[in-house]
């Protein structure tokens, strides 16, 4: 947790805003104003449908309710406290989300042409803002896990490079921690923003409980963020969709601009409720933050301790002394390695009542958080043993659907291990006490059978991810370049808002490596794009979103979500529509 000292610490127990609120409504006015409901008497089939608590506190900037757009009561009072809270110089209530914010950053940072590194990590929402400011993205490639090839996270080596690459860069966004708790090194990545001269803003919505860890994770405030924005209903428990956006000293100048994009792009009717929840949620992460986060961090570490034991392998990259990549073990991913992801996640939500924040062909991610305190994590693991038995044994079942899923799969169980219902994958890995996170390795990852217990890799995980997301091994990133003409890491083709203007046609998706792409291809979740306005179609890329496209799967922000057809740049139009 952040250091408060006693008076600040103190401060920190008041909530003005839910103070302000709640004495409204013991005033018991009557109600000449929106919204319509009136506090309930004018809604009563949602009264009726157990809304009455919510109608009661969904007000509008009457009284001492203060102003979203002109804060200088409660809600003043309440950002002032947050950003205290967050090691932040000022901070913002998002009543639209890590998204609102986002749009509103690139809005008010950023002019049209200029160019802004982004990871392969980025929601979809960053290229919504850059489309938003007219800016050109250049992309930069993640790390992968050495063994199962999964997406870590940008490595500051990456960053030294494509600074090179790009020195007139405007900005630079990272996504740290990642959607599957991988944290980047911001502090050393900071040092090479500032030898540029860049300015280095953070998507960190999954990471508004990182300073509760005791500085175990890095994070913004600590790395010195010019601007970083947290998803207070993912990390931190508010209601849906509340955030902070959080300005360091190095983003000061750019304060009235952003204050007048957050108008724009915000509604002028912010939810009470919603609002109400960022004042609470943040006076119970400065009073209780570190118990609860801490404990939280070891029942976590438990779980993972537990689901080892029973066979089941995790993503966790090595943590020693001088790794760049850490993990907030309370973001569970499950590897898969035989293709049965989605299978599991199924079954364990069909079953055992679980649903799981998303899964892939080759993974399954589960979020733990302080709302699992009052069980213990043995019970979840037992859930997802019984889970996994239940698949096994309906993929055993010759002749059954199932079982045609499991040769396609790839599933390989011994006849012995159906017989008892408790099938085990012949990669099986073991690790050493909770906490101790290691890459799977030929200590640590035994195949079943094999006398030398060599280590196998995961070639289903690379199914979920398109190489594009990836820095490839022939990269040099010492030079800056691969020695080809156009370099590393290319800017976009187009920049997306020119891309999006510009006459389009509807082309078979097998014939548009090559194109321009016209429109966002996005699998969610996560909400990362495959492919974005302006961005020339590689085969590579066609051949991810062929397979995803062969298991059923819609693509949000395309004009046919099948894809059957894509929508490209018109070659032989530079015209704007």
């Amino acid at each position: 947790m952040l250091a408060i000292y006693d008076e600040k610490l103190w401060a920190q127990r008041k909530a003005p805003l839910y103070a302000a609120v709640r004495s409204h409504l013991q005033k018991k006015y009557g109600s000449l104003h929106v919204p319509l409901h009136g506090g309930g008497a004018g809604a009563p089939d949602l009264q009726r449908s157990g809304l009455s608590a919510v109608l009661r506190w969904d007000l509008t900037e009457v009284g001492d309710l203060d102003d979203l757009h002109l804060p200088q009561g409660a809600i003043g009072q309440a950002q002032k406290l947050a950003a205290t809270l967050f090691g932040a110089e000022s901070t913002f209530f998002l009543v639209n989300g890590v998204t609102g914010g986002l749009l509103a950053l690139f809005s008010a940072f950023c002019r049209p042409g200029e160019k802004v590194l982004l990871t392969r990590l980025s929601h979809k929402a960053v290229l919504h803002g850059i489309a938003l400011c007219g800016a050109r993205p250049v992309y930069l490639p993640v790390e992968r896990e050495r063994r199962s090839g999964f997406p870590l996270n940008i490595s500051a080596k990456t960053v030294a490079a494509a600074l090179r690459e790009h020195p007139e860069a405007r900005l630079l966004l990272v996504t740290s921690p990642s959607y599957w708790g991988v944290t980047a090194d911001l502090e050393a990545i900071r040092r090479v923003t500032a030898r540029h001269g860049v300015i280095l803003a953070v998507d960190e919505a999954h990471g508004a409980h990182l300073s509760f860890y005791r500085k175990k994770l890095p994070h913004s405030a600590v790395a010195g963020a010019d601007i970083w924005l947290q998803s207070a209903h993912k990390s931190l428990g508010s209601l849906t969709p509340g955030a902070f956006l959080h300005l360091g000293p190095g983003a000061r100048p750019f304060a009235s601009a952003l204050k007048f994009w957050l108008q724009a792009l915000q509604t002028s009717s912010p939810s009470y409720p919603l609002l109400v929840s960022l004042d609470l949620a943040r006076r119970q992460a400065a009073l209780k933050g570190k118990t609860l986060f801490s404990a939280a961090w070891s029942w976590a570490r438990r779980l993972r301790w537990e689901l080892s034991n029973s066979g089941f392998t995790l993503l966790a990259p090595e943590q020693k002394k001088g790794d760049e990549f850490k993990l907030d073990p309370c973001r569970v991913t499950i590897l898969c390695p035989h293709g049965e992801g989605e299978i599991l996640a199924r079954e364990l939500a069909q079953s055992y009542r679980w649903q799981t924040e998303m899964s892939g062909r080759g993974y399954l991610l589960a979020i733990v958080s302080p709302a699992h305190l009052s069980f213990s994590p043995c019970r979840l693991a037992r859930a997802m043993q019984g889970a996994r038995a239940r698949m096994e044994n309906k993929l055993s079942v010759s002749g059954s659907p199932a079982a045609k899923t499991r040769r396609k799969a790839g599933f390989s169980f011994s006849r012995r291990s159906a017989a008892a219902g408790n099938l085990i994958p012949r990669a099986r890995r073991r690790i050493g006490p909770a906490g101790r996170f290691k890459h799977i390795s030929r200590t640590n990852y035994a195949s079943r059978g094999t006398r030398t217990g060599r280590a196998k890799r995961f070639p289903v995980q690379r199914e979920d991810f398109p190489p594009s997301f990836f820095r490839r091994a022939g990269d040099d990133l010492a030079a800056g370049y691969e020695g080809t003409r156009r370099g590393t890491f290319p800017a976009s083709a187009l920049p997306p808002e020119e891309a999006l203007r510009r006459p389009g046609v509807d082309i078979p998706l097998a014939a548009a490596a090559g194109k321009i792409c016209k429109e966002m291809i996005v699998l969610s979740p996560p909400g990362i794009p495959l492919l974005a306005p302006g961005e020339t179609i590689h085969t590579e890329v066609l051949k991810h979103i062929a397979g995803q496209r062969a298991k059923g799967k819609l693509f949000q922000g395309a004009a046919d979500p099948t894809l059957r057809t894509i929508k490209v740049v018109r070659e032989d139009a530079g015209m704007i529509e």
